[in-house]
């Protein structure tokens, strides 16, 4: 499975269309007040990777950076796993330390969209990739999020 970023074109590009797009990268440490303001706040694979006693609080600092909208994806079911090996050593943060459920999203006023088809502990998938269907049932998740390997949730703002 992959939360490539592949997964994400036709849910998150139209969100932006029509928006300048500026590219601005830090290291921060959250949950930390953010120091800024953005017409569009993207955080992608990121809630999974903090602990989950502080979702609800990253959550209320990347809204109120935000002056328009708040777009976050996260896997969608419980994946927890620690750091790992990877080309060039061992990486502490790709330890997936919480799950943010749908739920709670569509319970702080977020749109819910599924991406990808299959959640990872889904035998629905693995029966779709192993009879070969699987691809062509990536559209699916979009109205169907309960299917989806990927959510994405989408709040505006104004």
């Amino acid at each position: 499975m992959s939360s490539s970023w592949s997964y994400l074109d036709p849910v998150v590009l139209p969100l932006l269309v029509g928006e300048t797009v500026h590219r601005h990268v830090w290291k921060q440490t959250l949950p930390s007040p953010l120091s800024g303001e953005w017409d569009t706040v993207l955080a992608i694979e990121l809630v999974e990777h903090i602990g989950q006693e502080q979702v609800d609080e990253v959550l209320d600092i990347l809204e109120q950076a935000a002056r328009r909208r708040v777009v976050v994806s996260t896997p969608n079911s419980l994946l927890l796993r620690p750091g790992s090996e990877t080309p060039v050593g061992f990486n502490p943060y790709e330890a997936h330390l919480s799950h943010a459920p749908r739920r709670l999203f569509a319970q702080r006023g977020y749109r819910v969209r599924g991406v990808g088809f299959g959640r990872y502990d889904s035998r629905l998938a693995r029966t779709a990739k192993r009879v070969g269907i699987r691809n062509s049932l990536t559209t699916l998740p979009r109205r169907l999020p309960a299917i989806a390997e990927t959510i994405v949730a989408i709040k505006d703002l104004d």
